[in-house]
């Protein structure tokens, strides 16, 4: 899953927290911050957050691809 990750565009990963730091202060900034990384990254992005990678999709035909497919990552 690490490797497969590296081709898809996302902000810097600082370990452990992987992307975690972005979302580190007061709640009424996260939608903020994941706003303008939305704008940043309009195809989506890739989130680590600990060990765990998280995926974020803005554009309908890449949902729709994603979910249509019988194959795993």
């Amino acid at each position: 899953m690490l490797v497969k990750s590296w081709n898809y565009p996302g902000p810097f990963n600082v370990s452990p927290v992987g992307a975690g730091y972005l979302f580190m202060f007061r709640p009424e900034y996260i939608l903020k911050s994941t706003l303008k990384l939305q704008a940043k990254y309009p195809d989506g992005l890739k989130l680590w957050m600990g060990n765990h990678l998280i995926y974020c999709l803005h554009k309908s035909e890449k949902i729709e691809k994603i979910l249509g497919t019988t194959k795993l990552l």
